[in-house]
C-alpha cells in the first residue's frame, strides 16, 4: 500500500523529479523573496547545477535579519500548520515551516518508511524520540497513524518508568527511537532485572545518528533484543524531514525520489561527485510549499550509489552518512567518527560509550572509550591501540577508562568534542541526564 510503485522504474522516476523540479524552482522565484535575492532571473530552469548552494548560516542570517522565520516563507501564515527549529549544539539555529499538505506528504514518506520495515496495523510501537521543536517527530508520530499502530510516545525521558511500568502493561514489539537511547533502553531492562521484555521486540526503527547501518552496531543489537527481525535506518533532517530509509540489503538509504533530488558535493570546490565518491549531501525538495529549498548544503558526508540494490529498487542511495565535523584530522590523517563506532562495537567488552575530544580547529587531542570490565583495560587498550594504528599509519593518543568513570549520552549523541561547541554539549548532556532522573 505505501510501496511506491515507481521505485523499480528509473525512467519514470526521472521524468516525474524532472517536471516537479521545474515546478519547485517557478514556485520558489515566485513566491520566496529570499531565493528572489539569491539567485539570477537568467539561470536555466532545467540545469540544478547552475543554481547556487543554500547553506545553514544564509538562512539563519536571513531569519535574523528579517525576523520571525525569514524571508523564505512562502505560504500565508494561516496556511502553516508546523513549524521546527535546528538544535544549536553543532551549529546555527534554522527554524523551518510546513503547511498541512507538506506535513501530510512527508508523513506518507515517513509511512513507506515503517511499512518497508515490516510496520503494520496492529503493531504495538514504543515511541522514544526527543520532544523538541523538530520536524521529524510529529511527522513520524502521523506516520505510525497513518498505519493504523498502537502508538505509545513516551519520548526520551525516565526509561526505567517505560520499561518498569509501560512495557510490562503494553508489550510493545517496535522500538521507534535513537541508537544510543535503544541501547540505554536495553541496559535499564538489565538493571531492572527485566531483561525478558527485549524478547518481545521484533522491529527497531530510527534516526538522528550514526548506529542502525552500522554492521557492528546491528549485530550488537541482535544480541541485545534477540528476536530482532528487522533494523531500519532512515535519513532526514529537521529541515527537509524524512529523505530516505535502509532497506533489507542495508547498502545504503534508498532516497525518495518522487519527493527530493539529492547530490554529492566536493564540500570545498562544490564540484558534483561521481557515484561512489564521498562529499557534502546538497538536497533539493519538490512538493515543499513552505519553506522550500534548492540545492540545500546539509552539512552531512556521504556516497551516492546509481546502481540497483539487492531488493530491486532502483532508487539511489547514500551510504556513510556521517556529520562533516564527525571527521578530525591527527599529524596528516583523518580519524572519522563512523569508522571508529565500526570498530569499536566489534569488541564485545565495548561499552557503547566514547568521544573524541578536538581543538578548536578540528585538530584530535585525545580519544577516550569505555568498556565493561575494569580487568580488561589493559588488553583492550593494546588491541583497539593496535587496530587504530594499522588504519592510521600512527598512533593516536588513546585514554580507556571503566563505564563506571565514564559519563555518557542517554538519548542522542554527539561524538565529537570540539572547544567550539563543548559547552553547548555539556549543557545538551545536563538536559538528558536530568530527564532521566539522574541530576
Amino acid at each position: 500500500m505505501f510501496l511506491d510503485r515507481l521505485e523499480d522504474q528509473r525512467t519514470e522516476i526521472q521524468e516525474l523529479q524532472s517536471n516537479r523540479l521545474r515546478a519547485q524552482l517557478t514556485y520558489a522565484l515566485d513566491k520566496s523573496k529570499f531565493y528572489k535575492k539569491k539567485i539570477p532571473h537568467h539561470v536555466d530552469m532545467n540545469s540544478l547545477t547552475r543554481f547556487p548552494f543554500t547553506t545553514k548560516a544564509e538562512l539563519a542570517h536571513d531569519q535574523k535579519v528579517e525576523g520571525g522565520l525569514g524571508s523564505n516563507i512562502t505560504a500565508p501564515r494561516s496556511e502553516i500548520t508546523l513549524y521546527s527549529r535546528t538544535p544549536n549544539a553543532i551549529g546555527p539555529s534554522i527554524y523551518s515551516a510546513f503547511t498541512f499538505k507538506d506535513f501530510e506528504l512527508l508523513s506518507r514518506l515517513g509511512a513507506r518508511a515503517f511499512y518497508s520495515a515490516g510496520i503494520r496495523h496492529g503493531n504495538v510501537v514504543h515511541y522514544s524520540v526527543e520532544w523538541t521543536l523538530q520536524s521529524m517527530y510529529p511527522i513520524m508520530v502521523q506516520a505510525g497513524i497513518e498505519l493504523q499502530v498502537l502508538l505509545l510516545q513516551l519520548g526520551c525521558v525516565n526509561a526505567a518508568r517505560q520499561v518498569k511500568v509501560m512495557m510490562p502493561i503494553f508489550k510493545p514489539n517496535v522500538l521507534v527511537t535513537y541508537p544510543t537511547y535503544s541501547l540505554f533502553l536495553r541496559k535499564s531492562m538489565e538493571l531492572l532485572e527485566v531483561d525478558d521484555l527485549a524478547n518481545n521486540f521484533e522491529i527497531i526503527v530510527g534516526w538522528g545518528e550514526n548506529g542502525f547501518s552500522v554492521p557492528s552496531f546491528r549485530s550488537r543489537l541482535g544480541t541485545l533484543y534477540p528476536n530482532l527481525k528487522s533494523i531500519c535506518d532512515i535519513y532526514g533532517s529537521v529541515e527537509t524531514g524524512p529523505i530516505g530509509a535502509s532497506c533489507d540489503e542495508f547498502s545504503g538509504i534508498h532516497i525518495y525520489e518522487d519527493m527530493f533530488i539529492v547530490e554529492v558535493v566536493d564540500p570545498s570546490s562544490g564540484e558534483t561527485l561521481q557515484p561512489g565518491e564521498e562529499g557534502e549531501i546538497i538536497v533539493t525538495t519538490l512538493e515543499r510549499e513552505a519553506s522550500p529549498l534548492i540545492r540545500f548544503r546539509t552539512g552531512d558526508l556521504g556516497t551516492l550509489e546509481t546502481d540497483r540494490c539487492g531488493c530491486g529498487r532502483t532508487l539511489v542511495r547514500l551510504t556513510r552518512i556521517q556529520r562533516m565535523e564527525d571527521k578530525v584530522a591527527y599529524k596528516g590523517s583523518v580519524l572519522d567518527n563512523l569508522s571508529l563506532m565500526e570498530t569499536l562495537f566489534e569488541f564485545n567488552d565495548f561499552s557503547g560509550a566514547y568521544r573524541i575530544d578536538a581543538d578548536g580547529t578540528g585538530q584530535l587531542k585525545n580519544l577516550l572509550v569505555s568498556i565493561s570490565a575494569q580487568d580488561m583495560l589493559p588488553t583492550f587498550r593494546s588491541k583497539l591501540k593496535k587496530i587504530l594504528e594499522a588504519k592510521l599509519g600512527l598512533a593516536v593518543p588513546l585514554e580507556v577508562l571503566p563505564k563506571e568513570k565514564f559519563q555518557d549520552w542517554r538519548h542522542r549523541s554527539y561524538r565529537v568534542w570540539k572547544d567550539g561547541n563543548r559547552k553547548s554539549l555539556e549543557a545538551l548532556m545536563f538536559r538528558q541526564l536530568r530527564a532521566e532522573g539522574e541530576i
